[in-house]
């Protein structure tokens, strides 16, 4: 019922009232699309037309209104609607090259995308991670490795996970070239340095880095202030949660230097039993602005040191003991049970991008990015009764065997002991990404590319062990990977008609992938694979008029495996293929000064997809296997009203059917050492929600405050392909409720905000991800699982000082 309630509630829409209308334009009369427009310490961005609306205001309101390369401009509201012609600021004007040519969707894309814009951010940014910020777009799931937001978190859209999202930060990729992951703890609190984030739903437009197989996430980070400034953020809540930020800028320095400085500390005590995060990060920004070119070097990077939450609750004590983490656990000598308190990963990753942007004509513009990122670390694990030859360790021989664990010892020969082992990544990528974007009449063409080389070392070490016979720091194991890719495409809008509008999209990638060397298991995985795609996507837009948006287009996305992937190539397990996906979708949206509505229907039909099959390798990681036929398909509904000047709402729904076709289980037989087979046929695909809604409903009972219920539905979701309600996660609905204040002193302080969110308010008990392995023992089915629970009601506020 509580679900049928809140689609209700998706859905109702009442009559209109009077708005504000704001248009900006440039003195040549172009319409300025995404231009900041503050009031009142308030905000918002002109849509695709170059307007706005704002709530009801009194006379004498100030507004101003900002783009880049244009020079700010403040009007008084004089009771009618505004218009704002903007001055072009020539030192400024590269800055709008570079975002010109990032990965990014318009409105004129014939593909659904979701803006979240700085002032969203802001709001909302209390210390967490990316992914949480992200909660309320459509179609997307979080979750939260030590339960609280802090640490390791992830998302999915459309059911896909972020291996298969392709990430790029300022059109950069992100994602780890072998893994194909986006490790969010990296680069924690990169928000607060973040001006705005685009998802693009499905193949989305070309991009560089790793394919996109469910969504594009691209985030670009600040421009530069014209004038100088500090800021001092301060945050805390539950689970001894704290964050301190400091930011500075000089502003604009002779007309050309800026240099703009960023520092994060975070440390959370976790919802999981001794999941603490403690995370430290920094960005920092110079250039050089010049009438029609722009020179800019960013480096941004973190530090992240955290306690392992990764097997999650087994499903037989969730009810009992929600925060249990059995991770570093051990009995000691006495019988008493123990937790290692060194059981952590530690790594750290620095960033270094390097742009120029020239603008040759108003015709013609180029943008130019070196980047390297520079990473190390590792995760450190207590280890019980390891066997010596599993290391490379000749079987030691003893003599009084009442020294050892009798558990460990055949005769006079020790097999096993208890141990402390480290596992290695150190890894550099480095390239050149490069754009170039001719604009004239009906034409607006990109053409680009890049360039990128990674090399990725991994090793182990054992640093201590109970009973010796380990060479000081032995290192088991050591392999190398390196990856070479290339790409290139042509994007294209043209202007068939007024308000009509084609799009073709032609990407090439090719990448050759090295692995060399011996893996944790002692195997030598040494393997070579080269891929060649091509991607092209076609598509048509039909913009009559400012109120209605429709588009269809057909996208096809080709992915290589991960790394992970092919290290458990063995006799008994084929090569896995590359996947293909080819998306169709088709969408139509409407608008008005009051309310909107829109809906998108998509079709992804994969080719060779590889998903879990319940088997898994000699050390017990899931094994992927491709298969022939499975699709995604669904509809995603959005929709806006607004009641009064003080009263609003928005939200989403998305309704999917995921299916694999002629799917084949495996599970392991303890009995026989063999494996069960079976014939499952068509299947719901693991962690794909039929349903996933999200509403907003925001109040302004005077200027400056903002209230604002959140609400979030999930439909249950099954731990493996088998769509056994054995092996689910339950269906939750969590609420939270966001405060937000800012007021303006007249001494010392620009403005000053206040941020306070009760997070889950009705207490839901709920899980958000997990895992499952099935085997037979004794003739019976039985299972290890894992499942991730997310903190029940909890409470986060935060200040923030603007000089």
């Amino acid at each position: 019922m509580r679900f049928f309630i809140f689609i209700a509630c998706l859905f109702y829409s009442i009559s209109s009232y009077a708005q504000v209308n704001i248009t900006v334009k440039n003195t040549q009369n172009q319409i300025l699309p995404g231009a900041s427009v503050s009031y009142n310490s308030s905000g918002t961005v002109t849509d695709s037309n170059g307007k706005a609306q704002l709530p009801n205001l009194e006379n004498g309101t100030l507004v101003t209104v900002s783009f880049i390369g244009y020079k700010d401009k403040t009007q008084k509201y004089n009771g009618v609607d505004m218009l704002f012609t903007l001055e072009p600021e020539e030192t400024l004007l590269a800055e709008v090259i570079i975002t010109s040519q990032l990965p990014r969707a318009t409105e004129k894309t014939p593909m659904s995308f979701h803006n979240i814009t700085k002032a969203e951010l802001t709001k909302s940014n209390l210390g967490k991670d990316i992914p949480m910020l992200l909660e309320g777009s459509p179609s997307l799931v979080t979750s939260s490795d030590a339960g609280a937001g802090v640490g390791y978190t992830n998302f999915r859209v459309r059911g896909t996970s972020t291996e298969r999202i392709n990430v790029t930060v300022n059109g950069v990729p992100l994602n780890d070239s072998e893994s194909h992951s986006v490790y969010w703890v990296n680069i924690p609190d990169i928000a607060s340095a973040t001006k705005n984030i685009q998802i693009q739903r499905g193949v989305g437009t070309s991009s560089n880095g790793a394919a996109s197989f469910g969504a594009t996430l691209n985030l670009e980070t600040e421009d530069f202030n014209k004038e100088a400034y500090a800021k001092v953020g301060l945050s805390g809540g539950s689970f001894n949660t704290f964050r301190q930020n400091y930011q500075v800028g000089t502003g604009l320095i002779g007309d050309h230097f800026t240099i703009d400085a960023k520092y994060s500390d975070i440390y959370s005590s976790g919802y999981m039993d001794r999941a603490f995060s403690d995370l430290k990060s920094y960005y920092v920004s110079t250039a050089y602005h010049g009438a029609d070119f722009l020179i800019k070097l960013l480096a941004f990077g973190g530090e992240e040191h955290t306690y392992q939450a990764w097997s999650g609750v087994p499903s037989s004590m969730i009810d009992e003991n929600r925060t249990y983490n059995p991770e570093g656990e051990y009995t000691d000598d006495n019988g008493t049970t123990q937790y290692y308190d060194n059981h952590t990963d530690n790594y750290k990753q620095n960033h270094y991008q390097l742009y120029f942007s020239k603008k040759f004509n108003p015709y013609w513009n180029l943008n130019a990015t070196l980047h390297y990122t520079r990473g190390k670390g590792f995760y450190e694990s207590y280890k019980e009764g390891r066997k010596f030859k599993n290391y490379g360790i000749e079987l030691p021989m003893i003599g009084n065997t009442d020294a050892y664990n009798s558990e460990y010892i055949d005769g006079n020969v020790l097999e096993k002991t208890d141990l402390i082992q480290q596992k290695w990544l150190d890894n550099d990528f480095y390239g050149l990404v490069a754009s170039a974007q001719y604009k004239k009449d009906q034409w607006d063409v990109l053409i680009g590319g890049s360039v990128n080389h990674y090399e990725g070392g991994h090793f182990g070490e054992v640093i201590w062990s109970k009973y010796g016979f380990f060479p000081h720091d032995y290192r088991w194991y050591n392999n190398d990977g390196t990856k070479d890719e290339f790409s290139s495409y042509v994007k294209a809008n043209y202007q068939l008609a007024n308000g009509l509008n084609l799009f073709g999209d032609l990407q090439y990638r090719q990448i050759e992938h090295e692995i060399e060397g011996i893996h944790d298991d002692l195997r030598d995985i040494s393997q070579t694979h080269e891929y060649n795609f091509f991607n092209p996507k076609f598509g048509i837009t039909y913009i009559p008029n400012s109120n209605f948006r429709s588009y269809a287009s057909w996208g096809r996305a080709h992915r290589e495996p991960s790394r992970t992937q092919l290290k458990d190539v063995t006799a008994d397990i084929k090569t896995p293929k590359e996947e293909r996906l080819d998306d169709f979708e088709l969408g139509l949206e409407y608008k008005t000064t009051t309310w909107r509505i829109g809906g998108n229907i998509y079709y992804m039909l994969y080719k060779d997809q590889l998903i879990h099959t319940g088997a898994i390798n000699n050390v017990g990681d899931a094994i992927m296997t491709n298969v022939e036929d499975s699709y995604r398909a669904g509809i995603e509904l959005e929709a806006g009203i607004q009641f009064t000047d003080s009263f609003k709402w928005s939200g989403n729904a998305t309704f999917s059917k995921n299916e694999a076709k002629d799917f084949t289980a495996y599970m392991d037989n303890w009995d026989t050492w063999g494996q069960e087979v079976e014939e499952i046929g068509t299947t719901t695909l693991a962690f794909s929600p039929e349903v996933v809604a999200n509403s907003i409903f925001t109040v302004t009972p005077f200027d400056n405050f903002e209230i604002a219920l959140h609400s979030n539905y999930v439909g249950e979701q099954f731990l493996d392909n088998t769509a056994n309600d054995d092996r689910k996660l339950d269906d939750y609905f969590v609420n939270n409720l966001q405060f937000h204040y800012s007021l303006q002193p007249k001494k010392w302080f620009k403005y000053i905000t206040f941020n306070l969110q009760l997070k889950n308010i009705l207490d839901e008990e709920y899980e958000t991800n997990g895992w499952v392995y099935r085997y037979v023992e004794n003739n019976e089915e039985k299972k290890m699982d894992g499942l991730f629970p997310q903190a029940g009601f909890h409470v986060m506020g935060g200040i923030t000082f603007n000089f």
